[in-house]
């Protein structure tokens, strides 16, 4: 199902209120509550994404192309979206023209690979290279991923992520969660609406309903198999 805009979003709430609803002209200079409106969306649409490490609306897969010939070792950057990285999925691309096959990585600690591989990549580097297309996938200690041995040729290498929530700002971003969820989303907002406008009151039960919102899309759209897989994120600590 197709995602909803910011307009759709925040016109939701302050039709809830009678407000008078945004355009695509006004959403990027609105005032006083109407602005509050939006940061609140973004805001509902943050904590949710929050409260899940693999939402499937917040799924993403890369490709990065290797660089042959070096090492010591050659690190190549994750997504800067990444919040979540599975690292049983990074996979050597098939390559026709290389004469490559799918294959999948093995994956190792950043100590296993220093141990037991670096010396080895480590004196390849300036030698005549036979052929050898990696085999390993380690992670740094920062945002990053060497693979090894070094790769002889310009091999690309696909890997599968979980997104950081991304505040919507134009009137016509999208978010992510499907619009069924909308109205979860509204709640989230009217929660902080209500306490914008002193009623902790109300705002507390919006809030009530809002993490009841979100404990159904879990149950909904989360498959609790997946914790058998590896969640570690590619940023350090």
């Amino acid at each position: 199902m197709a995602a909803s805009t910011l307009l759709k979003l925040t016109n939701d709430v302050l039709r809830h209120f009678n407000e008078v609803e945004l355009t695509s002209t006004t959403l990027g200079t609105a005032v006083g509550f109407h602005s509050a409106v939006i940061d609140y969306v973004n805001d509902a649409i943050r904590d949710i994404s929050q409260t899940e490490k693999q939402w499937p609306f917040n799924w993403a897969e890369a490709e990065v192309t290797l660089v042959p010939g070096q090492a010591d070792p050659q690190l190549y950057a994750l997504e800067s979206l990444a919040e979540t990285v599975d690292w049983q999925t990074f996979t050597l691309v098939r390559d026709d023209t290389l004469d490559i096959k799918e294959k999948p990585l093995v994956y190792l600690e950043y100590d296993d690979w220093y141990k037991t591989h670096r010396a080895t990549d480590k004196d390849q580097v300036g030698t005549t290279l036979g052929i050898q297309p990696p085999k390993y996938v380690f992670r740094t200690k920062n945002s990053e991923f060497g693979v090894s041995p070094i790769p002889d040729r310009a091999y690309k290498v696909r890997y599968e992520y979980w997104t950081y929530a991304v505040d919507l700002a134009a009137h016509d971003d999208t978010s992510t969660i499907d619009a069924r969820f909308d109205n979860v989303i509204k709640k989230g907002a009217l929660a902080s609406c209500y306490h914008f406008r002193q009623n902790a009151e109300v705002g507390n039960t919006y809030e009530k309903k809002f993490r009841k919102g979100v404990l159904d899309m879990r149950e909904l759209l989360i498959n609790h198999d997946l914790k058998t897989r590896d969640t570690r994120t590619g940023r350090s600590g």
